[in-house]
This record gives structure tokens, C-alpha cells and sequence, in this order.
């Protein structure tokens, strides 16, 4: 869902995902090949929200969403990094 992140955001900006759900809806053989595909359903303040399906050449094996939060990314990470000091 990262790479459907509609941009462009704000110079110094990015996103971190927040929430998965996820449903498995049918089995993939080991090694099969399976195509992931996503598309943003809301857009809700900083808050993205993603539709996700996952397939096979049989069809889909496992829907769900997944939300994203954009965020200034100096701040966040001086945040991330004083959780380290305590």
C-alpha cells in the first residue's frame, strides 16, 4: 500500500502503517505465484485507508484493509527515538 500512496505528499512527509486485516479465503501452492493488488477506499484527515486483495491464477485467496497515517517525518522519528532514552 506504500507505493499506492496517491502522490505527492508534503516534502518532508511520509506515511506508517497503523492497522492490517486480513482474511484468508483459500489455500496458494507452495512457490505459486500470487498477485497482491490495493486501492485507496478513504481518504480521512492523515488517515488512509486501503482495500487489499491478494490472488492466484485460481483467484483471490485473502482480502482485507490496511491504513496508513501520514506523518511529518522528523518529528515522528525524534518521537521513535526518545522511547530509546527511556
Amino acid at each position: 500500500c506504500l507505493e499506492c500512496v496517491p502522490p505527492p505528499l508534503d516534502e518532508g512527509f511520509g506515511t506508517v502503517g497503523t492497522l492490517v486485516n486480513a482474511a484468508h479465503e483459500a489455500p496458494a501452492p507452495v512457490g505459486g505465484e500470487v498477485t497482491i493488488s490495493c486501492f485507496l477506499r478513504q481518504v480521512d484527515g492523515r488517515r488512509l485507508v486501503f482495500a487489499v486483495e491478494a490472488s492466484d491464477k485460481g483467484g483471490i485467496i485473502g482480502r482485507g484493509s490496511h491504513e496508513r497515517f501520514i506523518v511529518d517525518n522528523v518529528k515522528f522519528q525524534a518521537k521513535s527515538d526518545k522511547k530509546k532514552e527511556n
